[in-house]
């Protein structure tokens, strides 16, 4: 027994050790797929086969249905619509597709893209009751994993909100969007770090012709009062 009280604060470092570990390959992997040239085009192309294959059997696709199993035993399945029935009013809404980004164990969390006709949905799924959860753009998560922050980086058809969503049971919900968000030259924004109450950010605008603007610095910080949103746009910034 005594041997047993030794080593049990040792199990429990290496458990500490390993969600964090885990923590950081799910970051990566979700900011290499956001990166990626086909993610763009939102397809995801071969990424999706790499993001089952990670999911050590939590996901599979059977033809134009994805699986999720879920720790309660069920299984979510998500099928397919590319029949995309021209002539119908409801031709857009009728043509969609989803795709697996990542299982995310470590947040209980799987994240499926829905591609459709035109645009497309984020969604989070609680990897052990299936709860759906949409969002607005990828998930950057605090190091503690009880928040993320989604910022919408869809220049073709977002709206570049910046929102603060907050764990709770086996979903989550907004805790503070930035009140500009989606007004005429609100930035779009990526984040750069996490650190505590800090969260270091690139932002920027588009031009006329859709291209990138001038890039600056911001943060979003957290204090007494809240969340706020601090930076300095260069006077030559759109």
């Amino acid at each position: 027994m005594r041997r047993f009280a030794e080593i049990l604060p040792l199990l429990a470092i290496f458990a500490a050790t390993s969600l964090h570990a885990d923590s950081v390959s799910e970051d990566a992997w979700l900011r290499k797929v956001q990166d990626a040239p086909e993610t763009m085009a939102h397809g995801l192309g071969g990424l999706e086969a790499t993001a089952i294959s990670m999911s050590q059997g939590r996901a599979e696709r059977r033809g134009d249905t994805l699986i999720l199993h879920l720790k309660n035993g069920k299984g979510v399945e998500l099928k397919d619509d590319a029949s995309c029935p021209e002539g119908r009013k409801d031709f857009e809404a009728n043509c969609f597709a989803f795709r697996l980004v990542a299982h995310m164990p470590s947040r209980h969390f799987f994240f499926v893209e829905q591609p459709f006709y035109e645009g497309h949905a984020l969604l989070l799924f609680d990897d052990r009751t299936g709860a759906r959860t949409k969002i607005g753009g990828y998930p950057s998560f605090a190091p503690s994993g009880d928040r993320f922050v989604a910022i919408d980086t869809d220049e073709g058809y977002g709206d570049g909100s910046i929102e603060i969503w907050v764990r709770k049971g086996d979903g989550a919900q907004v805790e503070w969007r930035y009140p500009d968000s989606g007004k005429p030259g609100s930035p779009f924004a990526r984040v750069i770090r996490w650190s505590g109450n800090r969260i270091d950010l690139d932002l920027w605008t588009l031009k006329n012709d859709g291209s990138s603007d001038q890039h600056w610095p911001g943060a979003m910080i957290h204090d007494t009062a809240g969340w706020r949103l601090e930076t300095k746009r260069p006077q030559n910034a759109k």
